[in-house]
């Protein structure tokens, strides 16, 4: 069994949340792929327990996690690393039905459909076998038939129709509990809905504020053993976790677990509580760290493990879709304000949007270009000869070219150095192809990359084709090299494929004028979003970028004056990440930052920004009067003249009306100019604060 990877929930994120996002600019979502039904998007709570195995959580409903063990599998995570895990039933102990039924329904999978054939085929999804399958993801009727095979065998039934409700106070009413909290608890909490099923079972996520600054995202569920279902958990090697029995002081013996020797960590309190199995579960994010042992407890004594919550009537059933209906077209109206918002802006808003979040808004340019070919102009705007934001006019105002629902992205590595336009979109940055197309190009961990080509028609992105290399194999298939099908669906292909695909949609270079001839009106802010963050002083700084950040292992800063004048430049670094930073005005200034940023003789700043395709760029920057002024720039850029890709700004200004053609030598001597220094970082931990 693999499990299902949730790109993304509707219907149950706040409003605040999304609306933030430019991605509400058109009220309109890309169709969902075969396997993903769009009536499958549901409550977190309930996508946690079916993930459980991405992430290698330990879970399991019985005082022992090793009574639910049935086997073993070897997993590989995000970062490359892998281990062994145990595999636990959900279901019950060793020899209980429930057990009997989970390791069955495994094991009948890892010998069905090996090579995705059914999976991937035209037939696959093509039933629609019902609501009460509905939590089971089938894509076959073989598929169907086994799973009613396995509950007539163990005499389990099945969980019914789901349903996700907005109101989490009517729901637990329709399943007859006073609610999921012991009866005098305070605590603030913020749970959007709740997912339950016709059969009694529910899950529900949300913030809980333990005690002040102590927040944490948790689940908690509620199963029904009688009904069969076809979650299973893992357990890391022996070392990775710690158990232990606790007692509430409502009289509830239940397991605790804290596992922290995986990639991500997790907490879990499970109870077996006679018909149903509890799962109370937080995991570990960046932001939000575990609770310790104590804090884990304090949990168990706020949430209710007595609940005995019933089946849904079929008048309570009718309520929670009538309840839906209204949220989801409360939702829509919502959605539809904020798009028609965004595209009452124009160009022009465009522009100061670039201009107000661009770390060296100096070396910003814009072009403008009919894409479509219908009269239209639309605005691209750009650095290093590559575009970082495509908008199209639309209804007397604009809006932004933005990929949305796209797979396998990082938005950390390059694409938060180079600028990937408003909100981001994860891409890391565009090109333009031939006959008016763009590529969307992702770098991806573990060196991988993605290309999305695209043109545009009728104001909208309409894909050609989509292709990902992913070396750390973390898709649903077991080929680095995929590529996705109109449906979104993908499918294996071999890397000469992969490569003669990237080929068919070759570079066109485009020169493009710095922003600054752009004809603005005034110096009014653009409108869009909010005003990026500002500090006024190194210590504020320091304390944002790390208040939630755990593994610091790898930070460090140096704090060094850069242009003489008695105010120390504060260098710091982000694993991989460089940022330099001064005082100016009474606030905290980013004056460069990138994945190759380094300190050279004379106090020169050097960053290098590399592209997927070989070319790159050398900007080296002195520091005056709080300001990075450019002293070199240098572009190498294979695809505008492949007989002399070397080039320098003539006027220091980076933009490509500056640029001249120069011999490989000299480009290579003035690098040799810039010597780079060893830095003196110091560990993160050290910082001085005052």
């Amino acid at each position: 069994m693999k499990p299902i990877v949730l790109l993304e929930s509707l219907g149950n994120v706040k409003h605040t949340y999304v609306i933030s996002a430019e991605e509400f600019r058109q009220g309109k979502q890309e169709s969902r792929a075969k396997h993903m039904p769009a009536k499958r998007f549901w409550l977190i709570a309930a996508i946690i327990a079916l993930t459980l195995l991405l992430v290698g959580c330990a879970v399991v409903y019985v005082l022992s996690l090793q009574d639910m063990a049935f086997g073993e599998e070897k997993q590989t995570y995000y970062d490359g690393s892998s281990q062994t895990v145990t595999l636990l039933s959900l279901q019950g102990v060793r020899g209980t039905p429930g057990y009997q039924a989970s390791k069955e329904w495994y094991e009948w999978l890892q010998t069905y459909d090996t090579d995705g054939a059914i999976r991937y085929s035209d037939e696959a999804f093509s039933e629609d076998f019902g609501d009460d399958y509905y939590a089971y993801n089938l894509y076959s009727r073989e598929m169907k038939d086994k799973l009613d095979e396995i509950c007539a065998k163990y005499g389990l039934e099945l969980l019914g129709k789901m349903y996700v409700d907005p109101d989490v106070e009517a729901g637990c009413k329709a399943l007859q509990i006073q609610g999921i909290f012991r009866p005098g608890t305070q605590l603030e909490s913020d749970f959007d809905n709740i997912c339950y099923y016709a059969n009694g079972s529910f899950d529900l996520e949300g913030y809980v504020t333990l005690s002040e600054n102590d927040t944490h995202i948790v689940s908690f569920s509620c199963h029904r053993k009688d009904a069969f279902s076809d979650l299973y958990g893992s357990i890391g090697p022996e070392g990775t976790y710690e158990e232990w029995a606790y007692s509430t002081s409502y009289g509830v013996d239940v397991l605790m677990v804290i596992e922290t020797g995986s990639v991500r960590g997790h907490a879990l309190i499970i109870a077996d509580r006679g018909p149903y199995v509890f799962l109370f579960s937080i995991d570990e994010f960046e932001e939000m760290p575990l609770p310790d042992k104590a804090e884990l407890e304090a949990y168990a004594e706020a949430f209710d493990f007595t609940v005995e919550p019933q089946r849904v009537s079929q008048e309570d059933q009718y309520a929670a879709d009538e309840r839906r209906e209204q949220a989801d077209q409360a939702f829509a109206k919502d959605y539809e304000k904020m798009a028609h918002s965004f595209s009452q802006l124009g160009y022009e808003n465009r522009i100061k949007f670039n201009l107000e979040y661009a770390v060296n808004p100096e070396l910003l340019s814009f072009a403008v270009l009919d894409l479509e070919g219908n009269g239209t102009e639309d605005l691209l705007v750009g650095e290093n000869g590559y575009i970082r934001a495509v908008y199209t006019t639309i209804d007397g105002g604009s809006q932004h070219m933005m990929p949305m629902g796209v797979v396998y992205l990082n938005m950390f590595k390059l694409g938060n150095d180079i600028g990937v336009g408003e909100y981001g979109g994860g891409y890391t940055y565009i090109y333009l192809c031939e006959n008016n197309g763009l590529a969307y190009v992702y770098d991806l961990e573990g060196d991988g990359v993605a290309y999305h080509f695209a043109s545009v028609k009728n104001g909208e992105l309409v894909w050609t084709d989509r292709i990902v290399y992913d070396p750390l194999n973390t898709g649903l298939e077991d080929s680095k090299w995929q590529r996705y099908d109109e449906n979104h669906n993908s499918y294996p292909i071999t890397e000469e494929e992969f490569n003669r695909i990237v080929a068919s949609y070759p570079r066109v270079t485009l020169d493009m004028y710095p922003i600054s001839d752009y004809p603005l009106t005034d110096d009014s802010p653009s409108g869009i979003g909010n005003p990026p963050e500002t500090y006024i002083s190194y210590n504020d700084l320091v304390r944002s970028r790390t208040e939630w950040e755990q593994d610091r292992s790898n930070w460090g800063y140096q704090l060094t004056d850069l242009d003489g004048d008695g105010q120390q430049e504060l260098i710091w670094k982000e694993g991989n990440w460089t940022g330099v930073f001064t005082m100016k005005d009474g606030q905290v200034k980013q004056l460069v930052s990138g994945l190759d940023v380094k300190l050279c003789e004379g106090n020169i700043l050097a960053v290098t920004r590399s592209y997927l395709d070989g070319n790159k760029t050398h900007c080296y920057y002195k520091i005056v009067n709080g300001n990075a002024v450019l002293t070199d720039y240098l572009r190498y850029d294979a695809d505008k003249n492949p007989d002399n890709p070397w080039m320098r700004s003539a006027d220091n200004s980076g933009q490509d009306i500056s640029m001249e053609y120069i011999s490989q030598a000299k480009f290579d001597a003035i690098c040799a100019k810039y010597t780079p220094l060893a830095l003196d970082m110091k560990p993160i931990a050290e910082y001085p604060f005052t």
